[in-house]
């Protein structure tokens, strides 16, 4: 699967890592099979302004779509969620990346991992969506917090949504 660079000064100039799909059912015993929506596959998919080392802060997210499911291109010419943005909260300042794609009963849901630099502390974001290009962020963010003093007190993060049987 491949994506190519955004042009320097671009937000996904660093790289795109994609990966967050628009699957047909996100039942745990499903196969993970491509949706189309508006005859296109969809993703969403983390990068990087920057090249040079591993995760180049700041992150950001982007929307793609494919015709074949092979080769994506950006769908929208701006992130769908930036450390930019005006309801970007301090824990998620340092980088938004790692989205993980899921669709209910007609609403897109954007569980992404956000950093706080220069302590590098990890957590999970949500911000939902009805049609893959605007994403408002949930008021309970984080949704997955670190917890002090605990094992996970610097990370919890790459959280991976599905369904089985009844309940999420």
């Amino acid at each position: 699967l491949a994506m190519g660079f955004g042009q320097k000064g671009e937000f996904d100039f660093g790289g795109c890592v994609i990966g967050a799909y628009l699957y047909e059912s996100y039942d745990i015993r499903s196969p993970r099979v491509l949706k189309r929506k508006d005859g296109k596959f969809w993703t969403l998919y983390g990068s990087y302004a920057k090249q040079g080392d591993y995760e180049v802060d700041p992150g950001y997210e982007g929307v793609a779509t494919s015709e074949d499911g092979l080769t994506w291109q950006r769908a929208k010419e701006t992130p769908i969620l930036s450390v930019d943005d005006s309801d970007a909260c301090e824990w998620e300042k340092g980088s938004i990346y790692q989205p993980w794609l899921v669709e209910h009963d007609g609403l897109h849901y954007n569980f992404y991992n956000a950093k706080k630099m220069p302590e590098w502390i990890e957590q999970m974001g949500l911000a939902t969506s009805n049609n893959l290009f605007d994403w408002n962020r949930s008021s309970s963010n984080p949704i997955i917090q670190v917890t002090t003093n605990g094992y996970d007190e610097r990370f919890v993060a790459d959280g991976k949504v599905f369904r089985d049987n009844d309940h999420w």
